[in-house]
């Protein structure tokens, strides 16, 4: 079982090969940095073209169908998001959240989006927990460039908190909070939650 990391040396050999008249067949191989699920420990393999592809093929796929699971839910309002004229930064820590993050804020109608730490090749531009200390760079740019908001993702971008339009954090721990008053807003009742959610959520 391998994890694949596929970082900078990959994708520009992979764009290359793509770019060039030798057709891509499966006897092209790149050597892929990795960590091995089972030990932990760090591994180089050689993959071909082709795992590449269905690797490439099956991220952007899910990323694809997470945002069109998103548009289709009956509480997000992409009308009054669009019409709201947002300005985001967004920090995406060099990791995937570079593609995710932008694709979902532009289905959604962001046209004015910024986004720093947006090379995706697994070297973390600061430590990767979205805690304040670790965000100063995008409080300052959401200041910069008068954002109305700044979102920070850890690197597999099932985390985030934002930054308010005044550089202040919009703790990681209200995120889940703000959501469950808009929803409950328009549909009381129960909810349901993990032991390490913030009591706040109960009060609500």
């Amino acid at each position: 079982v391998f994890n694949l990391l596929l970082g900078e040396r990959v994708a520009e050999e992979v764009k290359i090969f793509a770019g060039s008249a030798v057709p891509l067949d499966q006897r092209i191989e790149v050597p892929v940095r990795g960590r091995d699920l089972l030990s932990g420990l760090p591994r180089e393999i050689l993959v071909n073209d082709g795992q590449i592809r269905e690797a490439l093929s099956r991220s952007i796929k899910a990323i694809v169908d997470h945002i069109k699971s998103i548009l289709e839910n009956k509480w997000v309002d992409v009308k009054a998001v669009r019409n709201a004229g947002f300005s985001i930064v967004v920090d995406a820590i060099n990791s995937t959240g570079a593609m995710a993050v932008p694709a979902m804020l532009k289905a959604m109608g962001v046209e004015n989006i910024i986004v720093i730490n947006d090379e995706i090749n697994g070297r973390f531009a600061h430590n990767p927990e979205p805690l304040p200390d670790h965000l100063t760079e995008l409080s300052r740019q959401v200041l910069f460039h008068k954002a109305s908001l700044g979102i920070a993702v850890d690197p597999d971008v099932d985390r985030l908190c934002f930054v308010c339009d005044d550089g202040s954090m919009f703790g990681e721990e209200y995120t889940l909070v703000a959501v469950a008053d808009y929803v409950l807003g328009k549909h009381p009742g129960n909810t349901v939650s993990n032991l390490s959610s913030t009591r706040a959520l109960r009060d609500i």
